[in-house]
C-alpha cells in the first residue's frame, strides 16, 4: 500500500461512523455517564440527545482522580441531571450519593457491552470539537484480533475505552430504547 500510493482503510473499529460538530445544541434529553478510574482514567462525558442524534462532549478524563475533586465538579455542572455511572463501582457510587449526587448505577443486561455499543451504533453520533480524548478513543477503539488478523466477534479491546465506556453507561440507562442486536 504504502510503496503503491494506494489508500489503506482501517478495519475493525467498534464505531466506523461519526463526525466532529462545532455545536452542542439545545436538548431535551440530556444526561451524563461516568467511568470510575485510578490507574486508568476516570471519564465523564455528556449525552444530548436529539431523535437519533446523540452529541458527545468530554468534561473529565483524568487519572488518579480523587472523590472529592469529582463529587465538587458533579455539585457545580451535573447536580441536578441524569447520571449513570460504572455498576462496578458500589463504593464510589455511595460516596456521591452521600454527597447529595443523584446517581443511578448503569444497567446491566445480559451481555451489556455488546448491547450497549449496538445502542450507540444505532445513532448518529457527532462529538464536540473540543472533546479531544473522546476523538482519541473513538479513532483507536477496536475490536479484539486472531493472530492471522480476523476480527473476534464482538469482543472489543480494553483500551481507549473510558470515555466510551460512559456514553455506554449514560445511554444504554436514559437513551431511547430499541431492540438490541449484535452487529
Amino acid at each position: 500500500i504504502y510503496t503503491l500510493g494506494e489508500w489503506a482503510k482501517i478495519t475493525g473499529k467498534v464505531f466506523p461512523n461519526w463526525e466532529v460538530t462545532d455545536t452542542m445544541p439545545e436538548a431535551d434529553k440530556v444526561y451524563y455517564g461516568l467511568d470510575f478510574g485510578w490507574t486508568d482514567q476516570t471519564a465523564l462525558i455528556e449525552v444530548r440527545q436529539i431523535d437519533n442524534n446523540l452529541f458527545f462532549k468530554e468534561h473529565i478524563y483524568n487519572s488518579e482522580y480523587q472523590t472529592s475533586e469529582l463529587i465538587s465538579y458533579l455539585k457545580a455542572n451535573v447536580f441536578t441531571k441524569k447520571l449513570a455511572a460504572d455498576h462496578s463501582a458500589p463504593r464510589q457510587i455511595a460516596e456521591l450519593r452521600q454527597a447529595g449526587i443523584r446517581v443511578k448505577e448503569a444497567k446491566i443486561v445480559p451481555d451489556y457491552i455488546m448491547n450497549g455499543i449496538n445502542l450507540n451504533r444505532q445513532n448518529n453520533i457527532l462529538i464536540e470539537s473540543g472533546s479531544l480524548n473522546l476523538i482519541k478513543e473513538f479513532k483507536n477503539y477496536k475490536w479484539k484480533k486472531y493472530k492471522d488478523w480476523e476480527v473476534i466477534p464482538n469482543t472489543p479491546i480494553d483500551k481507549f475505552n473510558h470515555l466510551c465506556d460512559a456514553a455506554r453507561y449514560a445511554v444504554s440507562t436514559y437513551g431511547k430504547k430499541r431492540k438490541f442486536s449484535i452487529v
